[in-house]
Formats: C-alpha cells, structure tokens, sequence
C-alpha cells in the first residue's frame, strides 16, 4: 500500500508503505496518463482535468 500523505520525518508510511509528496504524487499522476497514449499530445489543462491535479500546480511540476 503506499500512502500518498506529505513526506513526515520516515520514509515508511502506513503499513510500510513509502509516503510520497505531493508533488512526486501529482507527477506520477501526470507521467502515468501521458504514458497510457505516447503518440497523443496533451495540454496540461486536460493533463489536470484527467488526473485531478491542480492545473497551476501542474504547471510548476511539469516544469522542472
């Protein structure tokens, strides 16, 4: 199971699950639906939309 709650002090969360950051999760979010269809471009408005992540954050994410 992995716990998708800020980084605390542990690197283990809940059950022995990794604690992911925000960020690192809404970048697995956007990295795993770009993945599902390579060939399609995608802005990060629908980037967002489909992953539920917001669109201003997103932004900084992809951007580093």
């Amino acid at each position: 199971m992995i716990a998708t709650t800020p980084l605390e002090s542990s690197a283990f969360g809940v059950e022995g699950g990794f604690v992911l950051s925000q960020t690192v999760e809404y970048a697995l979010r956007a990295a795993t639906y770009l993945a599902a269809a390579p060939e399609q471009s995608r802005t990060v408005d629908q980037i967002a939309t489909a992953t539920h992540v917001p669109v201003a954050y997103l932004s900084q994410v992809l951007q580093q």
